[in-house]
């Protein structure tokens, strides 16, 4: 069905630039980590972690790492087999390889995994490794391709979006914020969601709710926290989940915000936990009759 021609995982210092080479085969890679850019006939094509990226037979190609984020990715190169008996069932898989547009998709079906199973058949020769290092091959492409789908339909529903409402595209920013902040980057992360420029999000967002999308943001993180602080992570994690730089900007940040450091925060969150099981409320909290308790869906006690 397809003849693997390359497997490999490289990892890129910062702001490495790759050499211009012209594609012998076709290519998967996989961004493990940090950022960039792939060049595809001149054309730049950023990159983060967890994209699919596919280069064709033919076209001149180059990476370009970031330099504070620097790339590591997997790759395999192969080509089609066009007397294979299965070829015809893989049609769409090649075709996939000739769209213009697509050619960076976010992975939904882990094929980081299949990745690792792949080097492995490749470096150990174990019983059977060329019959399962080919499903690997096999099972990589059909993943790659139901994520290329969902790449295509999401685009075509944005593009839909396009036509909503002032008030629905800020809905959608406060929806994306609030479902991704532990996965937000950069506030163009929304913009390349919604499709829209940042600019024209930035003034609708801040005409429409009274601050910038980084103040919202910013004020979703900090909330966030609070509800994570009351968990068992350590602050050390909560800070990275979050993208802070380091636990002192965390705490910095936290600090003005709620005017006390995360550790005393978490501290009273313990201490509160520990008068409610004593059937004890905070200070300045009242117990309410038990027939409002039971119009809010609570029983009364």
């Amino acid at each position: 069905m397809f003849r693997l021609l390359q497997i490999g995982d490289i990892s890129c210092k910062s702001g490495y630039v790759g050499p211009v080479h012209q594609q012998i085969c076709h290519e998967i890679s996989y961004i493990v980590t940090g950022r960039g850019e792939f060049y595809m006939n001149g054309t730049a094509h950023p990159v983060k972690k967890g994209d699919i990226c596919l280069n064709t037979f033919g076209e001149l190609h180059y990476t370009k790492s970031s330099m504070n984020d620097p790339l590591r990715f997997f790759y395999i190169g192969f080509t089609f087999r066009e007397d294979s008996e299965r070829y015809a069932n893989f049609r769409a898989v090649v075709d996939m390889f000739s769209n213009g547009k697509d050619r960076v998709f976010a992975d939904r079906l882990n094929i980081h995994s299949i990745f690792i199973n792949a080097f492995s058949e490749f470096i150990n020769s174990s019983p059977m490794s060329t019959e399962v290092l080919e499903s690997c091959i096999q099972q990589m492409l059909c993943y790659t391709y139901r994520d290329f789908l969902e790449a295509q339909h999401n685009n075509v529903y944005y593009q839909k979006q396009r036509k909503g409402t002032p008030e629905e595209i800020v809905y959608d920013i406060i929806n994306y914020i609030d479902q991704n902040i532990t996965r937000l980057k950069r506030l163009t992360d929304i913009s390349d969601h919604l499709g829209y420029c940042y600019p024209y999000l930035s003034a609708l967002f801040s005409q429409k709710v009274g601050m910038t999308i980084n103040e919202y943001v910013n004020e979703t993180k900090l909330k966030m926290a609070e509800k994570l602080l009351g968990g068992d992570a350590s602050i050390t994690e909560i800070a990275e989940a979050l993208g802070y730089d380091s636990i002192h900007s965390f705490s910095r940040v936290f600090k003005k915000h709620k005017n006390m450091s995360p550790s005393a925060y978490r501290q009273k969150c313990a201490s509160q936990g520990e008068a409610n099981s004593a059937g004890v409320l905070p200070l300045g909290e009242s117990r309410r009759r038990p027939e409002n308790r039971r119009e809010n869906g609570t029983e009364g006690v």
